[in-house]
């Protein structure tokens, strides 16, 4: 049996557009939750690549906070994958145009095939700050072009 999926949670998003936006917005509540809740599938809830693609396009489209949407989604579906032992190969300069891609064409969990890999199971549950607090770094130059005079805050 497979082991089971990590999960980002409502206050992890609340806390990933803080960071990459430097300031507490608003928010409407449904919105939030039902874009959060796309990290989740039907049935088993066991097709990473697939959630993580409806991830990704639900969160953008949904836009729960009033700035700063497009990159708190990047931050939540990279940490999202690497929640669950996988690392984005795109660097800071390709990952701009793969999301550009991705929101024009639409994205089907086949096509993360090609810029993830694994990077080692977890024998304890991963520490999700410290995930997200990598994805911010490695990917700087990306939210600074997805936000606007970002101002990230400190952990």
């Amino acid at each position: 049996m497979a082991d089971a999926l990590h999960y980002l949670t409502l206050q992890d998003m609340q806390w990933i557009n803080f960071q990459v936006t430097g300031k507490v917005h608003p928010y409407r509540y449904d919105l939030l939750e039902e874009a959060t809740f796309c990290q989740y599938g039907y049935g088993s809830s066991a097709d990473l690549f697939g959630q993580a693609a409806k991830f990704l396009l639900g969160f953008r489209k949904l836009a729960p906070f009033d700035a700063g949407n497009d990159a708190t989604a990047m931050v939540g579906f990279v940490a999202f994958l690497a929640l669950n032992g996988r690392e984005c190969r795109l660097d800071d300069d390709s990952l701009p145009a793969w999301l550009d891609k991705a929101a024009r064409d639409g994205l089907k969990g086949d096509d993360l095939a090609a810029i993830v890999h694994e990077h080692g199971h977890r024998a304890h549950a991963p520490d999700v700050r410290e995930i997200i607090a990598v994805v911010l770094d490695r990917y700087s130059n990306t939210l600074r072009g997805l936000v606007e005079d970002v101002e990230p805050a400190t952990p």
